[in-house]
């Protein structure tokens, strides 16, 4: 992971030497000094072992003449050419990669805690123009021969992103409806993109009553999206819901929030109400006709059986028809 030294302007070259990313170093004659830093946590730095560095350096032909190439550590966390160690001097640029190589002999262990703790940075005047790939600093009896990652660079990178909307949705009125993103890196919060950290936001899927937004996004220092702006009003009751793919680096994430439509409080237990009364009504209604179907049940039990012919009432087996 890289940073730029004071306002250093970067830009990143992907597969640029041996099929890995280049850092390059925009030339600005207003900066007394530039380049980059390179967090480092070295170990195993003690009196009698070795500093081993090797880095191919890019010298491009429109840099000015006798350009240096410095390696820098941090003074009261600032970067000078006074307090660096020399490359690579060259009288003029000639657009071609040279690969350094240095050995340094470690004199004290407090020499050694230095240098295991520090970070350091390739630096230059503002004049320079250059890049570089594959740094290897390392502790170790030769150069190597090729560049090795550090355990840090061979582990998986992780990418999360959290999003969320908020706002009143009551009764499909909408109010101050406002989406928020986060994005994690590494654990660490990201709200804008940079060269050492490019970020790009975009809006995969947005339902939101008949308005629409496209594209990609940017937050503000809280996370808000800007390119969102749901207005208020009556809608159709469906839910608000947003979608955002996100992409950092190399690597991709997908992350989305939804808005339901509630129902206020009072209404719910007015429909409630309502609809109990209409259930009262209906059970006292099927209650009477219970008692209705009841009685003309007992009208027809109690009428006689008289014969139509003899006007005779018939009982027992001398029923017939």
């Amino acid at each position: 992971m890289v940073k730029p030294v004071e306002n250093t302007q970067l830009k990143l070259n992907k597969k640029d030497y041996n099929n890995q990313n280049s850092i390059e170093v925009l030339p600005n004659s207003s900066n007394d000094v530039q380049g980059f830093i390179v967090k480092t946590k070295l170990r195993g730095f003690a009196k009698g072992k070795k500093n081993v560095l090797r880095i191919p350096i890019y010298v491009f032909s429109d840099s000015a003449n006798n350009t240096k190439i410095n390696l820098g550590v941090p003074i009261n966390n600032q970067y000078s050419l006074l307090f660096s160690v020399p490359l690579l001097e060259v009288p003029k640029g000639e657009n071609k990669w040279i690969v350094i190589e240095k050995e340094t002999l470690i004199n004290s262990d407090e020499e050694g805690e230095f240098f295991g703790n520090s970070n350091f940075a390739l630096i230059s005047r503002g004049d320079a123009h250059f890049k570089i790939a594959e740094p290897y600093v390392a502790v170790s009896e030769a150069v190597t021969d090729k560049w090795l990652p550090a355990i840090e660079d061979m582990q998986s990178y992780s990418l999360t992103a959290s999003a969320r909307i908020e706002g009143s949705y009551l009764n499909e009125n909408l109010a101050n409806c406002k989406v928020y993103l986060d994005v994690y890196n590494n654990g660490e919060i990201i709200r804008t993109s940079t060269t050492e950290i490019p970020l790009k936001i975009e809006i995969k899927k947005l339902v939101a009553s008949g308005y629409t937004a496209t594209g990609e996004v940017t937050l503000d220092n809280n996370g808000l999206v800007q390119n969102i702006n749901i207005p208020n009003g009556t809608k159709n009751g469906q839910p608000i819901e947003v979608v955002f793919e996100v992409t950092c680096g190399e690597n991709k994430t997908v992350a989305s929030a939804r808005l339901n439509n509630t129902i206020d409080k009072q209404l719910l237990t007015e429909t409630i109400s309502k609809v109990k009364t209409f259930e009262s009504t209906i059970d006292k209604f099927e209650s009477k006709i219970g008692e209705i179907n009841k009685q003309k049940f007992k009208m027809a039990y109690n009428i006689e059986n008289i014969c139509s012919e003899s006007g005779v009432e018939k009982k027992g087996n001398d029923l017939y028809f």
